[in-house]
This record gives structure tokens, sequence and C-alpha cells, in this order.
């Protein structure tokens, strides 16, 4: 007990450093792993807001957590997983990470304090060039006005289950995606979707960056899954899921 107690506040000392060692590309995973063994031995998630093992195999589980000074809200795998290039998130043995992000929204509240409506939701996945972790994790939180109104009209012109042009959602970015239903959306892997969606992607999938937005579509819940390719030669650079985040959603602290 006493040395689950030290693991933990070691963990919140490090959540709580990060914003003056943010160079340091390993941080994350230990304070993933940490949460995990709270979870399993104390049965709290602290210093992350939640952790789900499925099965109790942190294989397949992800921990959701906002370190401190910080707004974002992210999710990573319970498993050691070191980006979007990781082959793992090819596999079918992999889990929809997006589905658990879409789940943890619910700690996400709007400028009003309410929780978001869910064409206001983004999930946000950065290539290897824009990441600050080697540890894969998904942004989640609110899209600027700007990029909503531009993917609203987007959504309603986009067919479903067809990977389509999308266009600049920002500026000299070119997107491409696919519309779903939301029954569909849990069945589905959006990082085979992307790294199928693009010649050389395959072969280079540290280049991609993919996102997830919910959509209302003719009184229809569905997603867009969307992707951004760097290239095959890394030709091209997508300004980081930074960008896609309207920081006046917030997300509460592992404290409280």
């Amino acid at each position: 007990m006493l040395r689950a107690l030290r693991r933990l506040t070691t963990a919140a000392l490090l959540i709580a450093a990060g914003a003056a060692e943010a160079a340091d590309r390993n941080r994350l995973w230990p304070v993933v792993r940490t949460c995990v063994s709270a979870y399993r031995l104390l049965g709290v998630s602290f210093p992350c807001l939640k952790v789900e093992l499925p099965g109790g195999d942190p294989n397949l589980g992800v921990a959701v957590l906002r370190p401190l000074r910080r707004d974002d809200l992210i999710l990573s795998p319970t498993r050691q997983t070191v980006g979007i290039e990781d082959p793992f998130l090819q596999s079918d043995k992999a889990p929809n990470y997006f589905a658990a992000a879409w789940r943890a929204r619910a700690f996400l509240k709007g400028p009003d304090g309410e929780p978001p409506p869910r064409d206001d939701v983004v999930l946000v996945v950065n290539a290897r060039s824009a990441r600050s972790q080697d540890q894969l994790h998904i942004h989640i939180g609110c899209l600027p006005p700007e990029a909503r109104r531009f993917l609203a009209e987007a959504a309603r012109t986009m067919p479903l289950g067809v990977w389509t042009r999308v266009g600049a959602v920002l500026p000299h970015e070119v997107y491409f995606g696919e519309r779903v239903r939301e029954a569909e959306f849990a069945r589905l892997n959006p990082f085979r979707l992307a790294a199928q969606g693009f010649a050389g992607a395959a072969d280079h999938p540290d280049r991609l960056m993919v996102m997830t937005v919910g959509a209302r579509v003719r009184g229809e819940d569905d997603f867009l899954i969307l992707a951004f390719f760097e290239g095959v030669r890394g030709e091209l650079r997508h300004s980081g899921a930074e960008a896609l985040l309207d920081r006046r959603c917030t997300a509460p602290s592992p404290l409280g």
C-alpha cells in the first residue's frame, strides 16, 4: 500500500512538472503505467481521470488524463504504443481507441459550463512530426468555430462510407475522409481506414494525422473520420492538434 501511494505521488509530481520539461518525449507512458497500477491495486484512477481495463487486460485498456497546468484532455492506451506508426494499431486485435475517446468527451465542459454538442467535439492524433510524446495519445477537445462551420457544411455533402476529398479544414491543409453512421463507428478502425486512404501511407503511417469529429446530418448522428498525409517524403506538414482545439473547452483537474 505504501509503495502504491509513493508511486501515485511521484506520478502527480511528474504531471505537475510536465510544462517545465516538455522536451522529454517519454513522460507520458510512466504516468499511464502508474494509473493502471493504482487502478488495479487500489481501485482508483489517480493521477488519471479514468482507467478502463476490459476483462482486466492492460493490453486492451485506456487511460484518460489531463496534465496539470494545461487544459488538454487526452486518452492513451494502457498498452505501450509508441505512436500512430505502431503496427498494433493496424491489427485486428487493436481496440477502437477513438470510440473510447468519444466516451471520454463526458469530461469536457464548454464555455458555458455545459457538455459541448456532438458536432463541437474533435478527437485528434498527431503525426510523428507534430507530437510531443512517444506514447500514443488522442487529444479530446472542441473545434474552433471556423473549423466547426467548415466541417458541418462538408458533412452534408459527404457520401456515406466513401473515402473522399473534404478540403482545407485548416489553411493550406487538405483533408480526406469518410462519413459513417454512429452504429458503424464502434466497429471501424480509423487508423487502418486512414492508412488505406492515401498512396504510400501504409508504408509511412508516422506521417498520418487522424481525427474524428461528431456530426449530425439530416437528423442522423454520424461521425467524420478525417486524415491528413504529409506525403511519402514528408514534403507536407500539418499544424498539429493545437490548431484544431478551442481552448474555451476545458477538462477537470485530477486533483478536483
